[in-house]
Formats: C-alpha cells, structure tokens, sequence
C-alpha cells in the first residue's frame, strides 16, 4: 500500500513554467547539477550577470576547475529563436577575442583574479601560472558556453552542434524542466542535449561511422525522443532510430545546408569587424546593425527562395527616405557582383523597401567576403544619410 501511495504521489508532480530567463538561470546557479554532469569540471560563479560592452549581457562568468572561462547562459524557448542565441556566441567570442583577461577582470569588477586567485590555491598552483593559461585559453578562443533553455528546438540543437565543430568553443546545451510537488517542493530535472568536448577530447573521439563528405540530416531528422539523453550515459535508455535518410524531403537537405553556410557566413563577417557590427535576430533572418544605425536600418543574411542572399532592410518610417541611396546603389552593386541578381524590392516591410543581393549558391567564405563588400561600398552613405535625417528638420531645408 505504501508502494502504490507513494507512486501515486510522484503522478502529482505539477510542471512549473519558468517565467523569466534570469529565473531560469537563478535555477542553474543554484542547482550546478542541472548545468553540469557528474564527473564533469565543476565551477564558480564570477560574477552573476557578465555584460561586454557592445554585446550585452552573457549570463553568468564562471571558471571551471580546469581554468577556463565559461558563460552560463539562460534563455526561454518562447522569447529567443536559434538564430538569437547562435549569433550572440558567436558575437560575444569575437568580441572577447580582442580582450586581455584583464579586461575581463576589470569588467567582472575584480572578481575575475579573485577567483583564479582561490583556484590556484585550491591546485596548489601559483596564481602567475593558471592567469596565464586562462590568458592563453583566451587567446586561442577556447571558451565554454552553457545555454540552458526551457525548451529546445531541432535548429538551435544543430546550430550550437555547427559551432561547437567548426570552433575552438566548447558548448553545452542543456534543457531544464521544473515541478512542484505536492508540499510545493521543487523538482529539477535536467536534458543534456549537446555536451561539448574539450580540444583533447574531440580529438579522441571514436570516429564517425559515416562517411566524412555525407551531409548531416537536416532538422526534421531529429526526433525528440532521440536526441533528449539524461545526464546519466550509463542508465539512458537506447534511444529510437532515426527514420532513414528516403523519409526526409530533399528541400529538408537543401535548408539546412543554407542554415549552416549563414552561420558560417555570419562568424566570418564578425570576426572582421566586432567592433563595428552588433547582431541580432527578428525572427526571419540574422541581422548586421552597425554602431550608431537604429535597429530598423541593417544589414542581413536572407535565407531566400532556396539559397541565401545578402540585404539592407528599411523596417520603419524614419528610415524609410533611405530608400533614395539604396535605389541608384543597384546599379553600382551590379557591376561589384556581376554573377549575382540585385534588386530593389518596393514590398518589403509596409513598403518601406530593402535592396536584395541573390548570388548563386556559394560558399560560406564568399558569401562573407560579399557582405563584407556590400557595407564597405554602402556604409558611408547610409551613414551619411542617417546622419541628415537626424538634423532637425529647420536644418535640412535647401537654402539658396
């Protein structure tokens, strides 16, 4: 009888929507198991909210035991899409690619030498030498990020598995769902999805049993059975099999190979210019908006009609005279990108307009170099122009 009332009492567990990010992510700090698997690095909080000036904010710094840097991440599935969170990585580790860890000290308002300080003497190491190799970690990009989500989506799983491939990054993405039980006591239960490797591991990973050019499936693949595990590998369940490559549409390959050569594109726009460029996402495309530009004038990269493509959006009315640069710029860019189809699209945004670039499907390096081409040619007319409307309106007027 105590068998069954006590399972009866587990089949009451009430789920908990968490309402905010900074609740979520009060969650992780407060229960580390949710964040990281047992056996795995543990760490300490640096300072609980980490803002990089022309970023924002990136959660929470810690340091791991084994000294390397890492941002704890916490967002809802319902306020953030993939694009979101994949283009604040990789905005956020350009940026910190050109701080010293000192920098970084001096914006964790010293709590960042503090803590390498009581680390080192837990190591019984000298403070000079694990500074150092968290300097040099910097240095060589070799940062943690852990996002932690209510929920997470097929695309944003296969952007953050991309740049924890392609980068010496290493990215943790883990799904955390609460309970209250019937006293109202919460009941945490964590989903590591991605677990990221360190450099030394990734090397020494058995090796993949496709073959190295087979293009990887595309996001329908992903049943949520399949890629959810527990944080326990030895007692997870087999998972299901994913359905054979002849059940997915083709166009299902084609989108994700277009996804990934943006966020390929996009890494590589930013690592040009991440003191010039701020990204974003409005829920249709990734955004580049340079400093000083109002969020409604930017940059993008278009995931259109089946290939990608470049463009500059017009998205309210005070940018809307813009439209009189971009219109006589079509011609000038057509002759820059001979290969590709530029147009001025007079629907875009309530008719405010944007000026679309359409190359021929190319390569993540190309389509970077073309974007990178496209604001150096652009950008000191918008900025010219921005800066005109901007002037009351007494000293726009002609006088003769």
């Amino acid at each position: 009888m105590g068998n069954l009332g006590h399972a009866a009492r587990i089949q009451r567990l009430r789920p908990a929507r968490f309402q905010t990010a900074v609740e979520l992510g009060d969650c992780c700090l407060g229960y580390p198991d949710t964040v990281f698997a047992e056996g795995e690095a543990a760490f300490r909080v640096v300072k609980k909210i980490f803002v990089l000036p022309g970023v924002g904010s990136l959660g929470a710094l810690a340091l791991s035991s084994d000294g390397r840097l890492t941002f704890i991440l916490s967002a809802l599935a319902r306020e953030q899409s993939s694009h979101t969170l994949s283009g604040q990585i990789v905005a956020s580790s350009a940026a910190l690619s050109s701080c010293s860890i000192s920098d970084l000290d001096h914006l964790a308002d010293g709590q960042l030498f503090r803590a390498l300080d009581q680390q080192a003497k837990e190591d019984q190491r000298t403070s000079t030498q694990l500074r150092a190799e968290c300097s040099q970690a910097l240095e060589d990009r070799a940062i943690d990020f852990v996002v932690a989500m209510d929920e997470c989506s097929d695309a944003l799983v296969n952007s953050l598995r991309f740049l924890d491939e392609v980068a010496p990054l290493r990215i943790q993405l883990v799904e955390v769902a609460r309970f209250f039980d019937d006293d109202d006591t919460h009941v945490i239960v964590p989903r590591v999805i991605l677990r990221g490797l360190a450099p030394e591991q990734t090397s020494a990973a058995p090796p993949d049993p496709a073959p190295r050019d087979t293009p990887p499936p595309p996001p329908s693949r992903y049943a949520r059975a399949a890629r959810v595990t527990t944080t326990d590998d030895a007692a997870a369940p087999a998972s299901p099999a994913p359905p054979s490559p002849a059940d997915a549409p083709a166009s299902d390959d084609a989108a994700h190979q277009i996804h990934q050569r943006t966020l390929a594109a996009l890494a590589a726009v930013l690592e040009r210019k991440p003191e010039q460029l701020r990204v974003f996402d409005d829920g249709r495309c990734a955004c580049l908006a340079r400093d000083g530009w109002p969020r409604h004038l930017h940059y993008a990269f278009v995931e259109d009609n089946g290939t990608n493509a470049l463009a500059i959006n017009l998205e309210n009315d005070f940018v809307r005279p813009l439209a009189n640069v971009l219109i006589p710029m079509t011609k000038e860019l057509s002759d820059i990108f001979p290969a590709a189809t530029v147009l001025w699209d007079p629907t875009w945004s309530k008719n405010r307009g944007r000026l679309a670039i359409r190359p021929n499907d190319v390569d993540p390096a190309t389509l970077a170099q073309a974007m990178l081409t496209l604001i150096e040619r652009s950008a000191p007319q918008l900025d010219a122009a921005l800066n005109s409307l901007r002037k009351p309106a007494w000293a726009r007027l002609d006088r003769n």
